[in-house]
């Protein structure tokens, strides 16, 4: 079971979660997208959400500002979520156009929000749960997309929903969070997301 919930943890890092939204985006949405532009859009989101930071972190911590990607203290937090929100401005304004994928765009402006508001708790001293916040925004999404599609994404809500309890024990598991951070986190990714509806739903 340690084993599982440490999996779970890395699984559902919130470096990986935006890779998780454009993929199931692209299985979910009707609409039709040629191989090539979803492969862009893909790696895209790769580099800046995930290849970039995983980079940064190590210049990072060959700097001693940083210990590990889990980022356990609230001072650690600072640098790494303004570069963070800094790499999701890019993505929102240069990468995913509203034009064409419009629930996207909304997604990471949500996410971009959700992450300002987490720096803002850090500056408080008070630490978030990114896990938390990227698992909740995920799932609401989804509900929007079934929702605006008409289509029955039951089972794929069914299941996020339970990630959302998983990645929770395993947070709590890993004494990486207290339940306060976790809710709150979970709060902020939701919120933000349902703000999001009103310019896409």
């Amino acid at each position: 079971m340690n084993f599982i919930l440490k999996f779970a943890s890395k699984l559902f890092h919130p470096l990986l979660i935006p890779l998780f939204a454009v993929s199931l985006y692209f299985i979910v949405t009707p609409r039709f997208f040629p191989s090539p532009y979803i492969q862009s859009k893909i790696i895209a989101v790769g580099i800046l959400s995930f290849l970039i930071p995983v980079l940064i972190f190590f210049l990072l911590k060959s700097m001693s500002l940083v210990n590990t990607i889990s980022l356990p203290k609230v001072k650690e937090r600072k640098i790494p979520l303004i570069i963070y929100i800094c790499l999701l401005f890019i993505l929102v304004k240069a990468i995913i156009e509203p034009q064409n994928v419009i629930e996207l765009h909304y997604y990471f402006i949500g996410v971009l929000y959700a992450c300002i508001a987490a720096f803002i708790l850090v500056l408080l001293k008070f630490k978030a749960s990114l896990h938390a916040l990227n698992v909740s925004a995920l799932t609401v999404f989804i509900m929007g997309l079934s929702i605006h599609y008409t289509t029955n994404l039951l089972i794929l809500i069914g299941f996020f929903l339970f990630v959302n309890g998983f990645v929770a024990s395993s947070r709590l598991h890993l004494k990486a969070h207290s339940p306060i951070e976790l809710i709150v986190g979970g709060l902020i990714g939701a919120l933000c997301q349902l703000l999001m509806f009103n310019f896409w739903l």
